[in-house]
């Protein structure tokens, strides 16, 4: 731990809770919980000025091992659904496993299984925390994806922002199929009617019953409004949103208060998520590619389809960062 010129306090802890080792980052304004062994699920964010959960943080984290997806900031990879769990690739095929309706695959395998901490940094008021993960390591996700990635992810605190760094890099010998995405819940504290979200995108895709782009891309119709703020009483939506040259950020804000999420260029879309009518939470899902973006007969560039090469690495980027305004 260590203290700046006023005496305030910053420290990095590692400690048992249910069972499982998590590590909270701290400042004078931000708790943050990461659980490594569960999917490296950052599960909460306590705002310590606002004195409010910032994040939907499961009520212990054997909840959060059933439950994956429902909470916190789960990792996916590949984003969304796959319809029918397989595609194919420069002539392979892949058959992931059947988790959604008991017919397709939702949000691959990062979420559900364990990462490796490979070390903590701090530096005065600068705190980091980093993670890896190896598909070679895990008999079950080779079979689905037989490709030896290594992820390696980064958080890091300052102040009331929150960096999230990811790399992916190839080390195998074969060319892979690499689709990266985020589930982060942010509350909204049953205060709909006190939110606005701003979302600067310019397409919506078009999407069938299943949930899942039919390949067309609409015009933003009545969500044009996004573009510019539009309040979250109300709300019910699941809609899958192209960004195209409109900035990469979200701003989800009430009187006072700012979160605004922030990524880097390869990050193309957006999944915007209410779970119903909006009242406890509303997800904001940066995502590589679109949904089932491998079974899409269509451009690479449209879809978001990145093919990783041998010896080659992606790197990623998003920021929350939060404001007292």
């Amino acid at each position: 731990m260590s203290k700046d010129e006023r005496g305030r306090l910053y420290m990095i802890t590692k400690e048992q809770l249910n069972g499982f080792e998590i590590y909270t980052l701290q400042n004078e304004n931000l708790n943050v919980f990461l659980c490594p062994s569960l999917g490296n699920n950052l599960f909460r964010i306590w705002d310590r000025r606002m004195k409010r959960e910032v994040l939907r943080e499961p009520p212990n984290l054997k909840t959060l091992k059933k439950e994956p997806i429902f909470y916190g900031i789960p990792v996916l990879f590949p984003p969304n659904r796959t319809r029918f769990g397989r595609f194919e690739f420069q002539g392979r095929v892949y058959q992931l496993n059947i988790n959604w309706e008991n017919k397709h695959n939702n949000h691959g395998f990062l979420a559900r299984h364990p990462w490796k901490v490979d070390s903590t940094m701090q530096i005065g008021s600068h705190q980091s925390i980093t993670s890896t993960f190896a598909t070679i390591d895990f008999l079950d996700v080779l079979q689905q994806y037989p490709h030896d990635l290594l992820f390696i992810m980064t958080y890091e605190l300052m102040g009331s922002k929150l960096t999230q760094k990811v790399s992916i890099t190839n080390r195998g010998k074969v060319t892979a199929p690499v689709g990266f995405g985020l589930h982060p819940w942010f509350r909204i504290d049953h205060e709909p009617q006190k939110w606005t979200l701003k979302l600067p995108v310019s397409y919506e895709w078009e999407l069938d019953s299943e949930l899942m782009p039919t390949g067309r891309l609409l015009t933003l119709g009545p969500y044009e409004s996004l573009t510019k703020g539009i309040n979250l009483q109300g709300l019910q939506i699941e809609k899958l949103l192209q960004i195209g040259n409109r900035p990469h950020e979200a701003v989800l804000s009430k009187k006072g208060y700012e979160i605004r999420i922030q990524t880097s260029d390869l990050y193309r879309y957006w999944l915007l998520y209410t779970m119903g009518m909006t009242d406890e939470v509303i997800s904001i899902e940066p995502y590589t590619w679109v949904t089932n973006a491998p079974n899409l007969d269509l451009p690479p560039e449209l879809t978001g389809m990145k093919a990783l090469q041998h010896g080659k690495t992606i790197h990623l980027k998003v920021i929350i960062d939060i404001a007292y305004t």
